[in-house]
C-alpha cells in the first residue's frame, strides 16, 4: 500500500480498517445485519428507515469506518445514502475537482460498488 492516496478510492486504504484489521466494528447498529446481502431496491420502507436513522446519527467523522464496517457485513447502501456518504468523504478527503468529476461520470458508484470485489474492497473505484 502506498503512503499516500492519488485519489482513485473513495475511502483511501489509509483511513479504513484495511490495514489494520477485517474486524467487524459495530456502530450500535447490529440491527442491520438482516439487510447483508441484499440488494438495497428490495429493502422494505421500515429497512431504510433503519439504516437511514444510524446514518443521519453518526458523526461525519465515523462515515468513513461505518462504510467499512457495513462493506464487511456485505451491507450495501441505498443510492441516495451511499451519494451523501460521498460528499461527507469527498470533503473529508480534499478531493480536487478533477476527482470530484471523476467519481460523477461513473455510474453506480459508491459505496456497495457491484462492479468489482478487489483486495481494497467495494469502495474502489474501476
Amino acid at each position: 500500500m502506498s503512503s499516500t492516496c492519488c485519489g482513485a478510492h473513495l475511502v483511501c486504504e489509509q483511513d479504513t480498517l484495511l490495514q489494520a484489521t477485517d474486524e467487524v466494528i459495530y456502530y450500535d447498529d447490529e440491527e442491520l445485519d438482516v439487510l447483508a446481502d441484499r440488494d438495497p431496491s428490495d429493502y422494505t420502507e421500515q429497512e431504510y428507515e433503519q439504516i437511514a436513522y444510524v446514518f443521519h446519527t453518526l458523526l461525519d467523522s465515523d462515515i468513513i469506518g461505518w462504510c467499512r464496517s457495513l462493506q464487511l457485513r456485505h451491507i450495501e447502501l441505498p443510492s441516495d445514502l451511499r451519494d451523501e456518504a460521498l460528499i461527507i468523504v469527498r470533503e473529508q478527503r480534499g478531493l480536487s475537482p478533477a476527482v470530484d468529476n471523476l467519481i460523477h461520470d461513473r455510474e453506480n458508484l459508491g459505496f456497495g460498488l457491484r462492479t468489482q470485489e478487489s483486495d481494497a474492497g467495494l469502495f474502489e473505484i474501476v
